[in-house]
Parts: structure tokens; sequence; C-alpha cells
């Protein structure tokens, strides 16, 4: 079924059946294509609840302070903007490619 909603760009579904499906790489697979090529239209409460309870834990986390960030921008409220920027890089959880 994540397979299924991935290929129809439904990210956000995709990512939580491949969560209750318990597939871990494809999982981190859709968080990465979110964060690298999405645009971060995941509902905050999703994100809150996931961050504890998978293992790609560390990218929801930077998942949800990115979309935070990018928020902030589109908000144009750059001092809380460059403030969650440099939160994301002190935390040290920037995945790479």
């Amino acid at each position: 079924m994540a397979l299924q909603k991935l290929k129809r760009g439904s990210m956000q579904n995709a990512l939580l059946w491949a969560i209750k499906g318990g597939d871990g790489p494809l999982t981190t697979h859709i968080v990465d294509t979110i964060l690298f090529q999405g645009d971060c239209e995941i509902e905050p409460a999703l994100l809150d609840s996931l961050r504890h309870s998978i293992p790609c834990a560390d990218r929801l986390i930077f998942l949800s302070g990115y979309c935070d960030f990018k928020k902030f921008l589109f908000q144009k409220n750059y001092r809380d903007a460059m403030d969650q920027l440099c939160q994301l890089i002190n935390d040290d959880l920037i995945p790479s490619k």
C-alpha cells in the first residue's frame, strides 16, 4: 500500500503506510524523498506522534525542524527562521543523501 501511495505522490499517506507496515528502509526512503525533493507538506501532529516510534526518528526530527524553518521563511519571520536553522545545525541531525 505504501508503494502505491508513493507512486501517486501522496507522501504523507505513503509514510503512514510504510510505518504501519514496519518497513524501516521504505520509511527512510520516503522521509528522504520528502526532505530532498518534497515541499514539507506533512502534518506537524503526525511528525510529533512518530518521532520516537520508528527507526529513522532522527530524520523525522530533522524533517519537522526543517518544515518549521520553511514555515518561518514563508511567513517572513527571518529571526525565528535563523534560530531554527542554527538549531538544526547544532543538533547535528542533518541527513546526507
